[in-house]
């Protein structure tokens, strides 16, 4: 049985490989969240970017030099006896860095007691 000449190419066009390339890129649109300035002890905050290939993210009190890894910075009740806390978040990835910073204040949660 013989194809058309028309049936042939719509075939051979069916068989075609689309090969999609992401350049590299660094580390950008660095955003923290939640955006706000107050917490409470055990809140986290997030650190993301939008990088290829992806980031790593390392979080840094600025104050005490304290270093967590990751993305995620959970506060922690040392913070409750300064006014601010200053917090670095450090995205990186093989191609370059991005840094940025926010100014918390950390508050322990009081604890309602039921009678």
């Amino acid at each position: 049985m013989s194809m058309s000449l028309a049936s042939r190419a719509a075939c051979e066009r069916i068989a075609m490989t689309t090969f999609i390339s992401f350049i590299p890129d660094k580390p950008r649109d660095l955003k923290i969240f939640p955006q706000q300035s107050s917490f409470f002890v055990g809140e986290e905050l997030m650190c993301s970017s939008n990088a290829n290939p992806g980031a790593v993210y390392e979080w840094k009190d600025l104050e005490t030099g304290h270093v967590v890894q990751g993305a995620v910075f959970k506060l922690e009740e040392y913070m409750t006896n300064k006014d601010t806390t200053y917090l670095l978040c450090n995205a990186t990835n093989d191609i370059s860095y991005a840094t940025l910073s926010v100014n918390v204040t950390v508050s322990v949660k009081s604890k309602l007691h039921y009678l």
